[in-house]
């Protein structure tokens, strides 16, 4: 796992993996973003289509292949010393037009992993600000790769001008208004 002052990466998903999470994504219902959540962003985010994963949500065919994910999340957790409860799982699609502002989640880490990038795609690098928010560094992000955030770092997502990707959102330590009225860990 390679180490930077905000932030931590490491390789989570096998290509079988990410497959069936990009798949995963299709056979979700749509899910409401929580108006208390709203992605902490300074305007709000438009071209983006989320689906939370649920116990109750998640087919069959998929069940065993995200239990492994769900694991190995909770480990990248544990090995950075954050508690693995209050977590909650989304599946974001960000699509042309898609921009995230430079904004710190209301959780104790985020983690971002990068399921599917279109061909096509142009723009959408994650980004971290250092000592200001003028200035962004564009962190690598492969395909499969684990990004993992503490709460006092400063990302965003740059604009999206032409195809799309998809992106596990974890977030751990959140409070109950994001991961809603059953108040444990719904991974």
């Amino acid at each position: 796992m390679s180490v930077s002052v905000s932030y931590r990466k490491r390789r989570l998903l096998t290509d079988d993996q990410t497959d069936a999470l990009a798949q995963l994504f299709y056979d979700l219902p749509d899910s409401a973003i929580d108006e208390n959540y709203n992605f902490q962003t300074e305007r709000v985010v438009t071209d983006v289509i989320v689906k939370q994963i649920l116990p109750s949500t998640v087919p069959a065919e998929y069940f065993d292949i995200w239990a492994e994910i769900l694991y190995e999340l909770n480990h990248i957790v544990a090995d950075a010393g954050i508690p693995e409860d209050n977590s909650v799982h989304y599946l974001m699609q960000l699509n042309a037009g898609a921009e995230i502002a430079a904004r710190r989640d209301r959780t104790s880490a985020t983690l971002l992993t990068l399921v599917y990038n279109s061909i096509d795609l142009v723009g959408g690098d994650s980004e971290i600000y250092f000592h200001d928010r003028e200035t962004p560094s564009t962190v690598d992000h492969d395909v499969g790769v684990t990004i993992l955030y503490r709460n006092r770092s400063l990302r965003g997502l740059s604009l999206i001008t032409r195809g799309h990707k998809i992106v596990l959102v974890s977030l751990y330590g959140a409070p109950p208004a994001i991961y809603g009225q059953t108040g444990h860990n719904q991974g």
